[in-house]
């Protein structure tokens, strides 16, 4: 993924979110969340958006472009009803957070020369991305508009970006490595040095987690609010508003991915850690993640909907819970605790259990069968006996 295209990514995602829900046909913002947005945050959110562009028409892709210069400049540039969005104060510090540059709009420009070259002459009648393949074939000017290209993006970067890159990998081969990020985000995967992609993926993500932080809270206490955003939308007619939205359905879901996070307790133990939490959706398995030794587990990267998560510990008795979240909602669900004693892992803690246990009183550490009759010893003394045989006794029917 190129940087340029990165940095135009992560500040579309800023705005992007708050715009839709500002737009009559979406639902009302969520709540304003306290967690940490990142560059990559911006990316993921967006994944794919750059492809999704096949899916307009020429007529359509001109009007978005247009659309979307009116809100960058709205929030940077231009004054609304009750001034800029972003003051200047506002604005450096975000530039600063984001080591971003929108003087002269450089990246938007970018953008529009990239659309406004590749889906006209050589298209084959083609139109998107499938044009931009098209109209490359590579031929000998494509070098040459690379190369300028380069020079554009290049230019929008910060000063202190370059100076970073030329001090830590030296001129040469940081000017490599921002043509080959270039050559990457307009996909031309023939191109592509393969052992050097490697390098060039690691040096992105170190970038975005040392540059690209800043809070969702600290967005909405800059002015980065619904509220200010709508007034940009209402600027427009609306017609316009409507044709903006049918493009914005028609390119896809620009909401942030949900999170859920939670707590699982295992019943007579300090250690809560190792618990699976499956996630799914219908049929197929979404993510699986394990709970760290307080309890805790996060499932980032959810798309809105339901969930059913399970929640399974070996000599605990398995337990489920259906979820439901909001694109970009933050669902902290309450703590779970699962309860000791279903030993025979057959969801029920019943005498079939007890019955495992008896089989097992006598074995210690170091004897044979102990790795595999070691959770019967649930008072955790190192000793299968009665006592154990008690302790799973008191919880049958749970």
């Amino acid at each position: 993924m190129g940087l340029g295209k990165i940095l135009f990514k992560t500040t579309l995602v800023l705005f992007f979110a708050l715009l839709i829900s500002s737009l009559a046909f979406w639902t009302g913002p969520n709540p304003a969340q306290a967690q940490e947005i990142t560059g990559q945050d911006g990316a993921q959110a967006l994944d794919g958006w750059w492809d999704r562009l096949a899916n307009l028409e020429p007529g359509e892709t001109a009007e978005f472009t247009s659309y979307m210069d009116r809100v960058i400049s709205s929030l940077w540039n231009q004054s609304t009803n009750s001034g800029p969005v972003l003051s200047v104060n506002e604005q450096a510090y975000l530039k600063d957070k984001f080591a971003l540059n929108y003087d002269g709009m450089q990246l938007l420009t970018v953008f529009q020369d990239y659309i406004q070259t590749h889906s006209c002459q050589a298209c084959q009648g083609k139109t998107g991305y499938e044009g931009f393949l098209a109209a490359i074939n590579p031929a000998p000017r494509d070098y040459d508009y690379l190369a300028y290209l380069y020079a554009k993006i290049r230019d929008s970067l910060p000063l202190g970006f370059k100076t970073e890159l030329e001090s830590t990998w030296g001129f040469s081969e940081s000017e490599q490595l921002e043509f080959f990020l270039q050559l990457t985000s307009l996909k031309f995967s023939t191109l592509e040095p393969a052992e050097l992609w490697p390098k060039i993926e690691n040096v992105c993500q170190q970038y975005l987690h040392s540059k690209s932080k800043i809070s969702s809270a600290t967005l909405i206490k800059i002015g980065f609010t619904p509220e200010n955003l709508t007034e940009i939308i209402n600027l427009f007619s609306p017609a316009e508003k409507v044709k903006l939205g049918n493009i914005l359905k028609k390119m896809g879901n620009f909401h942030p991915p949900a999170t859920i996070n939670g707590l699982v307790y295992l019943e007579e133990s300090s250690d809560h850690s190792g618990t699976q939490v499956k996630v799914s959706q219908g049929e197929s398995v979404v993510s699986v993640v394990y709970t760290v030794y307080e309890g805790s587990f996060s499932i980032p990267g959810l798309t809105a909907g339901t969930y059913n998560l399970v929640y399974r510990h070996p000599g605990w008795k398995k337990a489920t819970q259906p979820v439901e979240v909001a694109a970009g909602e933050i669902k902290e669900l309450p703590p779970v605790t699962l309860v000791l004693g279903d030993l025979n892992d057959d969801g029920y803690i019943n005498v079939a259990d007890l019955l495992w246990v008896a089989d097992k009183i006598g074995l210690r550490p170091g004897m044979a069968g102990w790795p595999a009759a070691q959770i019967a010893d649930v008072n955790k003394d190192s000793y299968i006996n009665v006592l154990d045989l008690i302790r799973v006794a008191k919880n049958i029917g749970s």
